[in-house]
């Protein structure tokens, strides 16, 4: 289990779901402001702390990566409310609905900061 590949994907999922192609918004090439990395990783680790016991292949019927990998995607697409997350059935119960229920943290949405960083309101 690793926190920083948990963290990566998270990372990896705000970039798929509100990445942009459109040079003055966020893309996949935006650098992340230190005040959205600090947040990012404090919000992770208190996640991955919490119930990264959870994050296992027991737990997790995806294949595509590790049970790591899947919960930072989960998490953020759970938290704010995407069409997908821990409860869409890649994740087994009781760990689906304990996941989902604890994912439910304050919705943000990242945006391109005067600065060029990319930020998370």
């Amino acid at each position: 289990m690793s926190l920083r590949t948990f963290t990566n994907a998270y990372i990896e999922a705000i970039y798929f779901t509100d990445g942009s192609q459109e040079e003055d918004e966020w893309s996949p090439e935006t650098p992340l402001a230190f005040e959205t990395l600090r947040t990012i990783v404090r919000d992770c680790k208190a996640f991955y702390d919490a119930h990264g016991h959870l994050f296992t292949d027991d737990n997790c019927h995806y294949g595509g990566c590790t049970p790591d990998e899947y919960a930072g995607h989960d998490f953020w697409l759970t938290r704010n409310g995407h069409g997908c997350g821990f409860w869409d059935g890649d994740w087994v119960e009781p760990a689906a609905t304990v996941l989902d229920s604890a994912a439910k943290y304050r919705e943000q949405w990242a945006y391109l900061g005067d600065d060029g960083k990319g930020y998370l309101g």
